[in-house]
């Protein structure tokens, strides 16, 4: 990363965004990231400026950072800014790489009323990269804006490069490789940000209030969402809310192109909400499930019953166990066995599931969401059922999460 001295916050930020893109996706795929700014590249001897230059050679990104002010001489050019631009444009154009993300703090129109030297080369600089159309420049307001776009265009890339090696590789062609890590690296960082992460990936180029009502894509879009992993040792940032509580989701596999199993709970959807706030603590997925019907196993489920319970808006749910291609009693699986031709037999292996025999909906959120929160909880249940029965729009419930503070662990920490 450079950039003139003027963005310190988003200097100390660089390297903990890229060490968040290696747990959520660079690692996934046996990439390594390496954060690396000017400080990392002054440790010989010989021009600072060309000591940062060889290592600006060996990058496969270069993000550039520019504000107010542009730099001093490195004696070659105006400022480093300027000869780290050049150098990372020329290697781009005779190799294809080093990838240049640029971004521009401010809009133009704040800066042309300042008198300044410094200014005058920000904004010569600024309209002639904007003018050129080449590197796309991202514009933004604050630290938070900052970080998301950073985070999106370094997963994109990360998705781009996947592709392009494994299209080399099927037709046998050479292709650089860049660092790679043992699959089962995995840091911690906060919940929010884990999810943030994967809603870009499960929801690229969505903002706002989005509905899926095509129960295939929507799998297909939680299957993203809910890749593993899903669990570290000491967190799990993902988790799902219902009526009568939540649980933290540690797994997730389609089943078929209208059902998802999400932990040991089989979801036939009906449709799927996603809200991408400007705020990334915010996102939520919301979700309608249609009842699936009984297993079969409980004689006392009549359809009289179900029709009452959905009158009644109690979401029914039925538990069962699946054990070498049979169904199971909950029972069964609670004791462990089944008797069959006078022998008592232990179902090892057996696997829990759960489906709903009604109507039901669940919000999949970040564990330090507002919305998770125990102050919310009363108040989630009644917006639940009120979005269920259709008293009450997706819109007004989105409205009133944006109205809800973020929680203490996620500024401060746990």
């Amino acid at each position: 990363m450079g950039s003139p001295s003027d963005l310190p916050e988003e200097r100390t930020r660089f390297p903990s965004i890229i060490s968040e893109i290696n747990t959520i996706v660079a690692h996934n795929a046996n990439i390594h990231l390496e954060a690396i700014v000017w400080e990392d590249a002054l440790r010989g001897s010989g021009r600072p400026q060309a000591l940062i230059n060889e290592e600006l050679k060996t990058c496969d990104i270069v993000v550039l950072d520019l504000w107010k002010k542009w730099g001093t001489s490195t004696g070659k050019y105006s400022s480093g800014f300027e000869e780290e631009y050049e150098l990372a444009d020329q290697l781009n154009t005779e190799s294809g790489r080093p990838e240049i993300f640029i971004f521009f703090r401010g809009d133009l129109n704040d800066l042309n009323g300042m008198v300044d030297e410094q200014v005058e080369k920000v904004k010569s600089f600024r309209n002639k990269i904007l003018l050129e159309k080449r590197h796309f420049p991202q514009i933004y307001l604050d630290i938070q804006e900052w970080e998301r776009s950073l985070r999106q265009q370094l997963s994109q890339w990360l998705n781009q490069y996947s592709h392009s090696y494994i299209e080399a590789k099927q037709a046998n062609k050479p292709f650089r490789k860049i660092q790679s890590v043992p699959s089962n690296h995995i840091r911690e960082q906060k919940p929010t940000v884990f999810f943030d992460e994967r809603v870009c990936m499960a929801f690229p180029g969505i903002r706002g209030l989005h509905i899926i009502e095509d129960p295939n894509e929507a799998i297909s879009r939680l299957s993203v969402l809910l890749q593993s992993p899903l669990e570290s040792e000491h967190r799990s940032p993902i988790w799902m809310l219902f009526k009568m509580g939540s649980i933290n989701i540690f797994a997730c596999q389609r089943i078929d192109d209208e059902h998802i199993l999400i932990n040991n709970r089989e979801l036939s959807i009906d449709k799927l909400a996603i809200y991408r706030s400007d705020a990334y603590w915010i996102h939520f997925v919301y979700i309608e499930c249609q009842p699936d019907k009984p297993s079969g196993l409980d004689p006392n489920i009549s359809e009289e019953y179900l029709r009452q319970m959905d009158e009644d808006m109690l979401p029914y749910e039925e538990a069962y166990a699946r054990w070498k291609h049979r169904l199971l009693t909950y029972e069964q699986y609670c004791d462990g066995a089944v008797f069959e031709n006078g022998k008592s037999i232990t179902i090892s292996g057996a696997q829990l599931r759960i489906r709903y025999l009604t109507p039901a909906n669940i919000i999949i959120t970040s564990q330090w969401s507002p919305i998770h929160d125990r102050s919310f909880d009363r108040k989630r249940r009644e917006y639940l059922d009120r979005l269920l029965n259709k008293q009450m729009s997706l819109e007004e419930f989105v409205q009133i999460v944006e109205q809800l503070p973020r929680i203490d662990r996620d500024v401060f920490g746990e």
